[in-house]
């Protein structure tokens, strides 16, 4: 299949694409809070063990739970991640370089508009104003 009959069939806006950015912000979110957790839960499990209380487990079985649940989560936001990724590649394909770059900076990379315009060489205005541009090629399918 040609890369021009596969994005004849994407059609993606400017919500999904925010969409993207903010479930692979949350997913980063929750990669930190189970991070966090963990080193809790270690350092509480090695308190817990240097004295005899009562509830330690308990409170320990508490923190194992939560990142167990958390991480359950994480798995299925990133597989919703990769789904809306290839989704955003293949919307993409089709672009000229340039334009893909563009939107590759924004909402794959999450950078802010000035960041975009200085990796591209640009003003700020005139990315946003080429931006637009292309968000209209993407959700008409013009390439």
């Amino acid at each position: 299949m040609s890369s021009e009959m596969m994005t004849a069939t994407v059609s993606i806006g400017k919500q999904e694409l925010e969409e993207y950015l903010n479930l692979v912000r949350e997913a980063a979110e929750l990669e930190e809070d189970i991070k966090d957790l963990e080193t809790r839960s270690q350092a509480r499990s090695w308190i817990e063990g240097r004295r005899s209380s009562c509830g330690g487990t308990d409170r320990i079985g508490s923190l194992v739970a939560r990142i167990v649940e958390l991480q359950s989560l994480l798995e299925r936001k990133q597989a919703d991640i990769l789904q809306r990724r290839l989704l955003v590649e293949s919307a993409i394909e089709g672009l000229e370089p340039g334009d893909r770059r563009l939107i590759r900076l924004r909402y794959v990379r999450g950078l802010a508009w000035n960041e975009v315009a200085e990796e591209l060489g640009y003003c700020t205005r005139q990315v946003i104003r080429i931006h637009q541009q292309v968000l209209h090629k993407m959700s008409t399918n013009v390439a």
